[in-house]
């Protein structure tokens, strides 16, 4: 079975302080809506830098790691070491979107000084207006606010054009993956593809990774109170939904049980140990920055998908 998965540091405090309560019909999210809207403008160019530069390398036959700096690490990072990669993020997460080609600059230099100069970012057709863009983001957090106002009702939710979902199926199957994506959208993560997730992985190898996996019901706060069954396994059993979650105050005990079970994780699949090797790498680098950062870790589908072009 295969998945398009990703990786996350998770700030849970934004999620149950500021997502929860917008869904539940308390406050605005216009500023965190903003910022989706800025950050998504800074993904979009990073990683126009990273596809120019994989075009060029293959174009003159260099090798490249396309799967770790392109698709896996957010945005267009080359620098290595958590520290470094954390830095990275928070210049990006900072930036304007004008900022981003001296950012990328930095980038090819540490990759490459020769590439400074050489290297050109892709050119992408379908540029979206800010207003798109912030639809776009908020659109699926309004359905879940409409859901909870429709409850008692039960008038089905308007989802566009002639298609409806009743609220209390909608709040249960998909607020946990939306409030989650809306987080990476403030906060990309790492991406990956196939049959790669921690949890899964860990059975797959059969190792114990800490015994730290729970399902994500600490994302919800306040919408447990609600008398609904919702969505949440401790793995990843379908698309577009979050797995198994890592509490911050475990993660350092996750990070632990992956570096003592590299070699076992990595040898899992035999033949395809070098895919697995920057798979390994980009769940240990996700791993390691909620870590460094404090944060919570989760495993998701869909956040992403190279396929559909959607990048992190």
């Amino acid at each position: 079975m295969g998945y398009d998965t990703s990786h996350h540091p998770v700030d849970v405090d934004l999620i149950t302080r500021r997502l929860v309560p917008y869904i539940l019909g308390m406050g605005e999210i216009d500023d965190l809506v903003a910022d989706v809207v800025r950050i998504s403008k800074v993904r979009a160019r990073a990683n126009a830098w990273g596809i120019g530069t994989s075009r060029y390398m293959t174009e003159h036959a260099t090798e490249f790691p396309a799967d770790l700096l392109v698709w896996g690490r957010p945005f267009f990072i080359t620098t290595e070491g958590t520290t470094e990669i954390a830095a990275a993020i928070d210049r990006y997460l900072a930036a304007d979107p004008d900022d981003v080609d001296f950012i990328a600059a930095e980038m090819l230099d540490v990759l490459d000084p020769k590439l400074v100069g050489l290297v050109q970012p892709s050119e992408n057709d379908k540029v979206l207006t800010d207003v798109a863009i912030g639809s776009e983001a908020r659109r699926n957090m309004d359905l879940l606010r409409v859901a909870v106002h429709n409850l008692t009702s039960g008038k089905p939710v308007q989802l566009g054009g002639a298609d409806t979902a009743p609220p209390r199926e909608l709040l249960e199957r998909e607020a946990i993956w939306v409030m989650t994506k809306f987080a990476a959208d403030l906060r990309p993560g790492w991406m990956d593809r196939g049959h790669v997730w921690p949890s899964g992985w860990s059975a797959a190898a059969k190792v114990r990774l800490g015994d730290v996996f729970e399902a994500p019901h600490a994302l919800l706060g306040h919408l447990r109170a609600l008398d609904l069954e919702f969505f949440a396994h401790n793995g990843i059993v379908e698309n577009y939904m979050v797995g198994a979650m890592v509490p911050a105050d475990r993660v350092e005990e996750f990070v632990g049980a992956l570096r003592a079970n590299e070699a076992a994780l990595i040898n899992t699949w035999g033949d395809s140990s070098e895919f697995a090797q920057v798979s390994f790498q980009k769940l240990r680098e996700a791993a390691e920055d909620a870590l460094h950062r404090g944060l919570a870790f989760c495993e998701a589908t869909e956040i992403y998908s190279g396929f559909s072009g959607v990048m992190n």
